[in-house]
This record gives structure tokens, sequence and C-alpha cells, in this order.
């Protein structure tokens, strides 16, 4: 099998700063959802499997509702599987970024990096995907991780990320997310 057909498309740095400032409009717990389905690929094959099984039920489902209307009760039952999926995706991803924590706040909680704080910009975002990026060593295949936890660091405020992190102080005051084009 052709080598360059297997390859994961590797993104350039604007569009995973792109993809990034598009997170910032979902909430924090549904960033760290889209972590959990972003750490799927690398998870063992029947979990995986587990959610496209809810989905292909999913697919049924609707199509026997559109056949029969009482299926009311499945949906609900269904609807509890699904809340279930997203808050194990969603606890995947608190999981990964308290697993990483102290070593993107090594390389965040700096002078400079928390110049970058106050205001949300393409470049400051385009800065943290590429800190995030080389303070966890990521292949260029999976920096598209790099996006979404720095979309999750600015959703949650730089200075509140690292506040738990900082030993001197310097980081105890927090200030809202303030994007700006």
């Amino acid at each position: 099998m052709d080598r360059e057909k297997l390859s994961i498309k590797e993104l350039s740095i604007e569009e995973l700063t792109a993809q990034a400032m598009q997170l910032l409009s979902i909430g924090l717990a549904e960033l760290h959802a889209v972590l959990g389905l972003q750490l799927t690929g690398y998870s063992r094959p029947a979990r995986i499997a587990d959610i496209i099984r809810y989905h292909t039920a999913l697919q049924r489902m609707l199509e026997g509702q559109r056949l029969n209307d009482s299926l009311a009760g499945g949906m609900t039952e269904f609807s509890r599987g699904l809340d279930l999926v997203y808050e194990e995706l969603k606890r995947d991803g608190v999981s990964f970024i308290e697993g990483v924590r102290d070593e993107l706040c090594k390389v965040l909680a700096t002078p400079e990096a928390l110049e970058l704080a106050d205001h949300a910009t393409a470049s400051s975002i385009q800065i943290t995907v590429l800190i995030v990026s080389g303070a966890l060593r990521m292949a260029p295949q999976t920096e598209s991780l790099a996006a979404t936890i720095a979309a999750i660091i600015w959703k949650s405020g730089l200075k509140n990320f690292c506040r738990e992190y900082s030993a001197s102080g310097a980081l105890t005051q927090t200030s809202p997310l303030k994007v700006q084009s």
C-alpha cells in the first residue's frame, strides 16, 4: 500500500491558528470533549468502536423513527448513552490537560508569555499554539491537538490556567478572555 495515501495531512501554523480561534466560540467543557475526541485516535480500538456503535445506532433509530414515531423511549435511552460518551470524552480531555499542565506552565508562566494574556489576537494565539506544540514535543501529525489545547488555555485565561502552577505568586490576578480580530 502506498505510504502517501496513509499519511495524515499536516496543518500549517496559519490553519492551526484559525482552528484555535474558531474553537474559542465554544464552551470550556465542550473544548475538553473535543480534545478527548481527538485523543481517541490514540486509544484502544474497542473504545473507538463503542463511539461508532452509538453513531450507527442513532442513524438506525432516526431512520426507524421516520417510520414509527413511537420510539421516544428508545431515543431517551440513546440520549443517555450519548451523554455518557460526551462525559467520558470530556474527562479524557480534562485528564490530559491536568497531565501536561505543569509542563505547559513552565513555558507559559514567563513575563513574555504573560504579556499575551490580556488579549487573544491571531498572533498571540499563534504563539500559544507554537509554544504548546514545542513544549509537548508534538509530531506534525498531532499538532492539531496543540490548537485545541491553546483554545483551552485561552478560554481558561492564561493567568488562570497557570495560577496553581505559580509558586512565586506572579499569576494571582486573572483576566477575562478578550478576543480581538
